[in-house]
């Protein structure tokens, strides 16, 4: 299935869609909230990740945190594909923050 995120923008050249920022708006107490991906479009030479120039603005994808909780993501590691349900991920975001708010601002 090909990616809608790269295209060939001629026979050396290829543009792809990143998300350089990438913003989480997220109420802890009732875990409302929302994920916007801000994106822009990076250029790079065809089949290498030589970037070159400056990235485009390519919109923004905004997602609820309702509609991403009940998904899973494969996600690559060396070992092969590991399926991460995103309760999961939002479980690791609050841990680190207890644990780098203790860290930063513990006495």
């Amino acid at each position: 299935m090909p990616n809608a995120r790269i295209r060939a923008v001629n026979a050396a050249t290829e543009s792809e869609s990143l998300a350089p920022r990438t913003i989480i708006n997220w109420n802890p107490t009732d875990n409302t909230g929302s994920v916007l991906f801000d994106c822009a479009r990076f250029y790079r030479t065809q089949g290498t990740f030589d970037y070159f120039g400056a990235p485009e603005p390519d919109g923004g994808i905004s997602v609820s945190l309702d509609d991403l909780l009940v998904r899973s993501v494969d996600v690559p590691t060396l070992g092969g594909p590991v399926n991460v349900p995103l309760p999961l991920l939002m479980g690791a975001i609050k841990v680190l923050f207890d644990q780098l708010y203790n860290e930063q601002r513990g006495g």
